[in-house]
């Protein structure tokens, strides 16, 4: 009977549950509050009543729908050096390269990258970290064909659980076996 909202409920009250492999799509109308949920769940927002429980070995990685970054005026290179300290300029270069970030790109502004390189640079975060829960809020957003092709394999080949938000229907089909639709109340 989870609720979420800010200062009142947006939706009806949720109940469900996953298994450490599930690939759960959320679904709904813009507006409705999928992005509130999992703000809820990462704890970002306290829930307004109700409950929910991650199992005590989850691990979660988030990527947000918002692509702010604390600085503004950070370069790729310098923003992946202050997320991972251990890593040396070659490994920053060769990750980044991972994502389509090469050369001159890595050193510009981020506020000057498209967003769909924006979230190539927060979904190699999230590669980089260790987790058995991804929470993905419209992943897809931005990116081109091949980098969609790209992301849909990695959450295929994922062994983990993903709770994923996305108006991308086909995209979501293609790599979730269970779907949550959210109604208003």
């Amino acid at each position: 009977d989870l609720e979420v909202g800010y200062d009142q409920p947006l939706l009806p009250p949720i109940n469900f549950e996953m298994r450490g492999d599930t690939k759960l799509w959320i679904r709904g109308a813009n507006g409705i509050g999928k992005s509130t949920l999992l703000k809820t769940l990462m704890g970002i927002i306290p829930p307004l009543s109700g409950s929910f429980a991650f199992h005590i070995a989850a691990r979660p990685a988030y990527l947000e729908q918002d692509l702010k970054f604390r600085e503004q005026d950070t370069n790729a290179f310098n923003y992946i050096s202050d997320c991972f300290p251990r890593f040396n300029q070659k490994e920053i270069r060769s990750q980044l390269a991972r994502v389509g970030i090469k050369g001159e790109m890595s050193l510009q502004s981020v506020k000057t990258l498209s967003g769909g390189e924006q979230v190539r640079i927060r979904l190699l975060t999230i590669m980089n970290v260790t987790s058995n829960i991804l929470i993905l809020d419209e992943p897809t957003n931005h990116l081109d064909v091949n980098a969609k092709e790209s992301l849909q394999k990695a959450i295929a080949d994922y062994e983990g659980a993903v709770i994923l938000v996305s108006h991308d229907k086909t995209f979501a089909e293609s790599v979730c076996d269970k779907t949550l639709t959210l109604k208003q109340l």
